[in-house]
């Protein structure tokens, strides 16, 4: 529901959120915001510990040259080590199907082939052609020449 209060700083996700202590675990939160209105649930919600800490960027995937994604909702995370005071660019690039209906989507993690490091990943687009791109770089914010973009295609 476009507008709607999907739970920030209440909650991230389904998870109650302490913005002090983002990685901490909460047990109770509010269930509406300020002004009385109840929270909205979201489609698509992983854990800290799961994949990382910040989702990007995302798209639905409307391209020819990986046929498996069709239809899917791809997005990518920034990092997922960010527990030490120095954190660490190793970004994440999931796929979830959408869902009809109220729910959360099924999601998991797309494999690189090699696994390389990504960094951190500044975001996703898609292009004219309806192919993904990933933007990365090795410092964390917008600091620095390292950023890459990088088209995503299928393995081989």
């Amino acid at each position: 529901m476009a507008g709607g209060n999907y739970g920030w700083p209440i909650r991230e996700g389904e998870h109650c959120l302490d913005v002090k202590a983002p990685l901490s675990d909460v047990a109770t939160c509010a269930s509406t915001d300020k002004a009385g209105k109840p929270l909205i649930d979201p489609v698509l919600e992983y854990s800290h510990a799961d994949v990382g800490i910040a989702i990007v960027g995302g798209e639905s995937y409307h391209g020819s040259a990986i046929p498996s994604l069709a239809g899917t909702y791809v997005f990518a995370d920034l990092s997922r080590n960010w527990t030490g005071a120095t954190p660490i660019g190793r970004g994440s690039i999931l796929s979830a199907t959408p869902q009809s209906g109220s729910g959360t989507w099924a999601w998991h993690k797309l494999s690189i082939q090699g696994d390389p490091p990504l960094g951190f990943v500044a975001g996703l687009g898609q292009g004219g052609d309806g192919e993904l791109y990933l933007l990365t770089r090795d410092q964390l914010g917008a600091t620095g020449d390292t950023g890459q973009v990088l088209e995503i295609v299928p393995g081989g």
